[in-house]
């Protein structure tokens, strides 16, 4: 049962709690790390301590998405009692936190596998009686910051992963074959040397056993690791792309930032199984530009048809079919050496030719997966 003194100051705690800030060096709060990138950052720590020989009577940890304003509280511990999610913000989130009556009081909140919901301005609050029976309100910021991974990140992780799980595999695979031979090898020393021991046929089948539960062990140690893979690629996914919608039978990605050259659009969709969007039908192209209108703050997003080779003559740079549907602005194709294609927004997303490999501007691109 909550004693009536802990009911007391949790009354105290909400009446006072709209009062106005005043910042304190007393009430600390530190973010670990303070940037993070989605799929890398394994666990984001947000920490308030407060010290102080005033009466504490809670600490709260609110948080705003984008600007110090709006803050919504996530957290609070209040004496005599344990800490509380109040807002739930992810799904694997860890929280401790205590008010002592003497030394340092603290809350704190981690997060495992942080998405992007993760980042932004977090505010400590203290609210506590002074000497004098005052009650005072006590706040400190920080921010988090959220680094969206380059496709060279992205790549780097998922390769290094791919590699480690490709040794367990042959770990695994080396392990079966001395399964094998060890089954044999027991099998073929029972048959010639009739052992009719009860004793030595229970031990050899307790040595097989344990070699079956070691490769169980293993087996489900490459499923865990296997599940990671799927797990980062996923994250990563969230952190590449800004944007997913579906036309038909294709699902569409559009990127969160960048890139200098064609070259690198192309790769960024193969690793999650893609291309560079082609563009079939104005139905299609309908449905592309609908979906960029809502907020996009960039100007061009390359296509996936080039003319490299032949000047003139425009081709789906993946499928390497004949391109079916074009909507060129007025003005364009009058150059050479302007060998791919984009969608631009200054011309109402019509298209445009350019440069493949203009390493002094940043385009974006959107990957097409069919089925």
């Amino acid at each position: 049962m909550e004693s009536l003194r802990s009911k007391i100051y949790r009354l105290v705690c909400f009446i006072f709690i709209l009062l106005g800030n005043k910042a304190d060096a007393s009430v600390r709060i530190t973010a670990l790390p303070s940037e993070m990138m989605v799929g890398f950052t394994d666990t984001l720590s947000i920490s308030c301590n407060v010290s102080d020989d005033e009466t504490l009577i809670s600490i709260t940890l609110s948080k705003s998405d984008n600007s110090e304003r709006n803050f919504i509280s996530v957290a609070r511990v209040v004496i005599n009692a344990d800490a509380q999610i109040i807002q739930p913000m992810h799904e694997n989130l860890k929280l401790e936190g205590k008010i002592n009556p003497v030394g340092s009081s603290y809350l704190s909140l981690v997060i495992t596998s942080p998405t992007s919901e993760a980042s932004g301005f977090y505010n400590c609050i203290s609210v506590r009686l002074n000497k004098a029976g005052n009650v005072v309100r006590q706040n400190n910021l920080t921010e988090v910051k959220e680094i969206v991974a380059s496709i060279s990140d992205v790549h780097r992780k998922q390769k290094n992963m791919f590699d480690n799980l490709q040794t367990q595999i042959r770990h695994l695979e080396d392990k079966l074959n001395n399964f094998n031979e060890t089954c044999s090898k027991k099998i073929d020393d029972i048959v010639t040397r009739n052992l009719l021991n009860k004793q030595i046929l229970q031990n050899n089948f307790n040595q097989v056993d344990q070699k079956i539960m070691n490769i169980s062990e293993d087996v489900k140690f490459l499923r865990d690791s296997n599940n990671a893979f799927t797990h980062f690629m996923n994250l990563s996914l969230d952190a590449m792309f800004m944007n997913k919608f579906t036309h038909g039978k294709s699902t569409y990605l559009l990127s969160r930032s960048g890139v200098y050259g064609f070259v690198s659009a192309e790769i960024a969709c193969a690793i999650y199984g893609g291309y560079v969007v082609e563009i079939d039908t104005r139905e299609e192209y309908d449905a592309i530009v609908s979906s960029f209108r809502s907020g996009i703050k960039f100007d061009s997003v390359f296509l996936g048809l080039t003319d490299e080779g032949t000047e003139g003559h425009w081709f789906f740079s993946f499928s390497r079919r004949p391109v079916t549907f074009t909507l060129w602005n007025t003005g364009e194709l009058q150059g050479t050496g302007e060998n791919c294609a984009i969608l631009f927004r200054p011309f109402g997303f019509k298209m445009a030719d350019l440069m493949c490999n203009d390493q002094n501007r940043l385009i974006h691109f959107l990957c097409e997966l069919s089925p």
